[in-house]
């Protein structure tokens, strides 16, 4: 989480990839959730409507990546905010909830448990239910989870330059 969230901030440590306060469509975010289609209540949609492979070719929601060329951070990095919530290596234990209530951002409770998963930056449909920007975490899911909001960005350790 503490290389994802310093990537996200960037050399600056702003809120969001691009700076500190918020532009609206910058990133691929605030959009309608694409399951409100099978009503407004959340509590009647089914695990296999959250995994219809359909749902990430609905044109409009999920946007090829580099396509919002200002959601970048000052170091070249893409889409870290909304397009696909992004899995990291942490799991959440009592440590992981101590340190994000420390954070100071306002999100809304999440259901939580030892050993969940970790996902940030949110998806096409987040706006700032789980903190802004940079600071979105999704803590309520287990490792195995996935649906049509989730990705993950492989990436390799910097070199150190030699001088």
């Amino acid at each position: 989480m503490n290389e994802w969230r310093r990537a996200c901030r960037g050399g600056r440590g702003s809120l969001y990839p691009y700076g500190s306060r918020y532009q609206g469509k910058t990133c691929s975010s605030g959009k309608p959730h694409l399951l409100e289609r099978l009503g407004h209540n959340p509590h009647l949609w089914s695990y296999e409507d959250f995994n219809n492979p359909k749902l990430d070719q609905e044109p409009g929601f999920l946007d090829p990546t580099g396509q919002n060329d200002r959601c970048v951070t000052s170091e070249g990095v893409f889409d870290l905010v909304g397009n696909l919530h992004e899995w990291v290596s942490d799991t959440v234990d009592e440590r992981l909830m101590l340190r994000l209530s420390r954070d100071g951002v306002k999100r809304h409770r999440q259901p939580w448990r030892d050993g969940n998963g970790v996902f940030l930056g949110g998806f096409f449909s987040t706006k700032t239910e789980h903190g802004p920007g940079c600071t979105f975490v999704t803590v309520a899911h287990e490792p195995r989870y996935h649906d049509y909001s989730t990705g993950f960005r492989c990436c390799a350790d910097a070199e150190a330059e030699i001088e």
